[in-house]
C-alpha cells in the first residue's frame, strides 16, 4: 500500500496513534515540545507515543499530550544488556500499529526504530544522517541556511497543516517535584537565583568566576538565594562556584535528579545557564533566563524566544562549534561578566519576581 500524499497528511489523514522518536539530549528535547504540542491538538482524539532515551522519561511522563513514554535503555552496560535493550524496545514498537511515526533525530538507530514499527507514514528530516533518510516516506525540505533548533522541527508540524509560527511548547513539574523543591528551599528567602555553570561540552563552559559575580550582582542589588544546579558529574564545578559564596549560596549540584531540578526551576526568578539541558529546560517551563554563548549559536540553539538575554562572546570564532578549541578559549575572557549583565537589567525595570511575557 502506498504512503498518503503530504496534501492527505494536511488534509483528509485523521491517525488514531502517532509515534514521535526524539531520545535525545535533553535540550533537544526540550526544542521538540512545540511540535508535541501541536500533534496534540492537531489530533486530539489520537493517541500520541514518544521514544527517549530511559534519564528523560521522567521529565515527559504526565505531559498532557502524551499517552505512553517508551523507554530506550542506551546506556546499558555489555553487548547482551545492549541486545535485550533493543529487542525489547523493537518488540515493543511493533505491538502498536501507528498510522504516523516522526523521527526528529535522523540518525540511523532513530530511523532503525521507525522503520521497526511497521507504519507506513514515516516523517524523518530531509537533513538526517547517517542514511537515515533511506529509511523514510516522507522527508521535510532541506534547510538552505542555518535555522535554530525549534524552527528545524517545526517543519514536522507544517508537514501535517500547521501555521508558520511555532506553539511555545511548554513542560509541567510534577506535584511532587515542587513540593520536594519547596522543602529543599525551606527557610530561603527569595528572589531565587538558579546558576547552571555545567555544560557536556568544555567548550561551553563560561567560567565560574564569571557566573560568580553575575549572582553576587543579583545579590547586591536584589537580595534573594542563589541556588546552583548541576549534574552529578559536575559537581567539581558546582562546588567551586559554591566556595566562592562561601555560606551565602545552597549548593545542589548532583543532588537531584531531572524531575527534582525542574522542581528547582519551577521556583526560580531567574536563570542563569550555559547552552545546556538546565537552561532549555527553563525555557520549557516558561521561566526567565539568560546566557553567555561562546562555541556555539544564539541564531540555532538559543533560548527561544528570550534572545534578549543571551549574549555571545565578541571573537572571531564565536559559534565555532568546536569541542576542543584550538585557541585556548580566548572568548571566555572576552564574554565578561558586564556584557551579559547589561543584558539582564535592558530586559527588567524594577524589583523581581520578573515575568517573560510569551507572544
Amino acid at each position: 500500500m502506498s504512503s498518503p500524499s503530504l496534501l492527505a497528511l494536511q488534509t483528509h489523514f485523521r491517525p488514531r496513534r502517532l509515534l514521535v522518536i526524539k531520545p535525545s539530549a535533553l535540550g533537544d528535547i526540550c526544542h521538540s515540545l512545540p511540535v508535541l504540542e501541536f500533534l496534540g491538538a492537531r489530533f486530539p482524539d489520537a493517541s500520541i507515543d514518544w521514544v527517549a532515551n530511559k534519564a528523560f522519561c521522567p521529565l515527559l511522563r504526565g505531559h498532557p499530550s502524551l499517552s505512553d513514554v517508551i523507554e530506550f535503555d542506551r546506556g546499558a552496560s555489555g553487548s547482551w544488556n545492549v541486545t535485550l535493550a533493543w529487542m525489547k524496545l523493537i518488540k515493543r514498537l511493533r505491538s502498536v500499529r501507528y498510522d504516523i511515526v516522526i523521527d526528529m533525530q535522523g540518525l540511523l538507530r532513530s530511523a532503525v526504530m521507525a522503520t521497526s514499527t511497521g507504519c507506513r507514514v514515516r516523517i524523518g528530516p530531509g537533513d538526517g544522517r547517517e542514511g537515515s533518510t533511506l529509511f523514510y516516506t516522507h522527508l521535510t525540505p532541506r534547510l538552505s541556511v542555518p535555522t535554530h533548533a525549534v524552527e528545524r522541527n517545526w517543519a514536522f508540524a507544517r508537514m501535517l497543516g500547521s501555521g508558520d509560527v511555532p506553539c511555545r511548547g511548554r513542560l509541567n513539574p510534577s506535584e511532587a517535584a515542587i513540593t520536594e523543591a519547596s522543602a529543599l528551599l525551606a527557610g530561603r528567602s527569595p528572589p531565587f537565583w538558579v546558576l547552571a555553570p555545567g555544560a557536556r561540552w568544555v567548550t561551553k563552559r563560561w567560567p565560574v568566576a564569571h557566573f560568580f559575580e553575575i549572582g553576587k550582582r543579583l545579590l547586591e542589588n536584589h537580595g534573594g538565594t542563589v541556588v546552583i544546579v548541576g549534574a552529578a558529574d559536575e559537581t567539581e564545578i558546582t562546588g567551586k562556584l559554591a566556595d566562592y559564596f562561601s555560606t551565602s549560596c545552597l549548593d545542589l549540584g548532583g543532588k537531584t535528579g531531572l524531575n527534582g531540578l525542574a522542581g528547582l526551576l519551577h521556583h526560580a526568578d531567574l536563570v542563569v545557564g550555559n547552552d545546556s539541558g538546565p537552561l532549555h529546560l527553563a525555557c520549557a517551563l516558561g521561566k526567565v533566563v539568560a546566557s553567555p554563548y561562546l562555541c556555539t549559536r544564539i541564531d540555532l540553539t538559543g533560548p527561544y524566544g528570550q534572545f534578549q538575554r543571551a549574549v555571545s562572546s565578541p571573537v572571531s570564532c564565536q559559534g565555532s562549534l568546536f569541542r576542543k578549541c584550538p585557541t585556548k578559549q580566548e572568548c571566555m575572557a572576552a564574554l565578561e561578566p558586564g556584557i551579559l549583565w547589561d543584558a539582564i537589567c535592558r530586559s527588567f525595570q524594577g524589583s523581581p519576581p520578573w515575568i517573560h511575557r510569551c507572544p
